[in-house]
This record gives C-alpha cells, sequence and structure tokens, in this order.
C-alpha cells in the first residue's frame, strides 16, 4: 500500500483575525493580505503535483485554495466537515468581549450554550480527512482549513487531547497516512512568507 501525503493549510488572513474576532461558520472574506498570503502559499505548492484541493466551505477557505488550485489546474473540492468550530451567537464577537473565553487555542474546554463541542468540531474533521486519503491512497493532496481544524486534527494524531499550536494562517502542516496511521511530518510552516 502506498503512503497518501495531505499538505493541511489554514486559511489566510481576515480583517476578523486581526481584531480577534470569533470566526466560526461566519463567511468572512480574505483581507488585502490573505490575498498576498494565499498566492504565496499557492505559488510554493505549485513545485508539487497535487491530485486533489479540497477546501472548507467557507470563503476564507475557499478563496485560498482557489489560487492553490489555479496552479494545479485542479478544481477545488468543497467539503462542510472542514469548516472551522462553530461559535453560534458568539461569533463576530471579540475574544476579550466574551465571559470565560481563553485565547484562542487554549479555548478548547470552553463551552456555551449553542457551541460546537471541540470533541465534536475533532470528531467531524478526522472523519471528513479519513474520507479523503480513502478516495487518494498514495497520491499528494491539499487541504485548507482552520486553525481550530487543524489543531484539533494534530491533537486527535499526537493522543494529547488538547490544542498545542498557534496554527498560523497559511501556514502548511505535512501529514502523511499508511496502513491505518497518521504521522506528522512537519507542521506550522511558513517559509514562504519570505520568499523560501
Amino acid at each position: 500500500m502506498d503512503e497518501t501525503v495531505v499538505y493541511l493549510i489554514r486559511h489566510g488572513e481576515t480583517e476578523w483575525n486581526v481584531q480577534r474576532r470569533l470566526q466560526g461558520h461566519q463567511d468572512i472574506p480574505l483581507s488585502a493580505l490573505g490575498l498576498q498570503q494565499a498566492e504565496k502559499v499557492a505559488q510554493r505548492l505549485a513545485k508539487e503535483r497535487l491530485h486533489a484541493v479540497y477546501s472548507s466551505d467557507l470563503l476564507r477557505a475557499k478563496m485560498t485554495a482557489m489560487r492553490i488550485a489555479h496552479y494545479q489546474q485542479q478544481p477545488v473540492i468543497l467539503h462542510p466537515g472542514l469548516r472551522e468550530r462553530s461559535y453560534g451567537t458568539y461569533e463576530g464577537k471579540r475574544w476579550d468581549e466574551i465571559p470565560g473565553y481563553g485565547e484562542g487555542f487554549r479555548s478548547h474546554l470552553w463551552a456555551a450554550e449553542g457551541v460546537e463541542s471541540w470533541l465534536h468540531m475533532q470528531r467531524r474533521a478526522m472523519r471528513t480527512l479519513s474520507e479523503i486519503v480513502s478516495r487518494h491512497v498514495g497520491e499528494r493532496v491539499a487541504v485548507v482549513s482552520h486553525g481550530g481544524t487543524i489543531n484539533a486534527i494534530l491533537a486527535y494524531i499526537e493522543g494529547s487531547g488538547e490544542p498545542r499550536y498557534k496554527i498560523a494562517n497559511t501556514s502548511v502542516t505535512c501529514l502523511t497516512y499508511l496502513a491505518g496511521r497518521w504521522n506528522i511530518a512537519w507542521l506550522n510552516d511558513t517559509s514562504h512568507w519570505n520568499g523560501e
């Protein structure tokens, strides 16, 4: 059986990222800087032959994936299972406006009515990722998603049960999958920002 390679990419920056607002399932577009970041990561991945480009169906991820797909001459395959955690009525609020909410990736234990649980998001993301690799055995695929979702995937693979990383916009994390086992080859790489 051949190894499958997954390039897991966080979307480019949005204005709500800068304002430290919870985006969740809100359809926020990329900022001007986010568009530049998307172009840089797309150019970096242009050196790879990707067999497919998958993306969360939220606009910020889709816009990032479209740049990657352009260089690969591939369509973007949208999947809602790759979405960020849903924060319900808290979406659009700044982190410091929400009682009991820890900053960013440290918020996995935070719960409130109408908010998707960390565990539910993690299970949804892993189910989606497993579905993708089953379609692309021995191939290379790009998967564009969100900071919280990527952290949930990494936590599952590491068996840590909690997020550990500050996932940068358009960072690339490389996962491999072979014979039912996930491996993290490298993570959160942003060397393309500097044209490397």
